[in-house]
């Protein structure tokens, strides 16, 4: 799976309750990277990855239950590529 860095990328979900808050982070291995803006547990989300991530693999989503934070789920590890190739900039 690959993203694409200050491009829309789409999430799906299935579970909770629509009434949960979810807290969204973005991980590379074991370190935090950038912590998203809380969301409700609509079952989809649209997420920015901005352009001050480097570019790589091992990259995953941490998501959390606000109100209980051991309920977590990760992502599959995914990729993030520049959004033009760095030979176009």
């Amino acid at each position: 799976m690959v993203f694409k860095r200050g491009k829309p990328n789409d999430l799906v979900w299935y579970g909770g309750r629509g009434d949960n808050i979810l807290s969204m982070e973005l991980y590379k291995g074991d370190q935090l990277v950038k912590a998203f803006d809380e969301r409700p547990n609509t079952g989809t989300t649209s997420m920015v990855i901005p352009n001050s991530v480097k570019p790589g693999s091992g990259y995953r989503y941490r998501i959390s239950d606000r109100n209980n934070r051991d309920e977590v789920v990760y992502s599959e590890v995914f990729t993030v590529k520049r959004r033009r190739p760095l030979l176009l900039t």
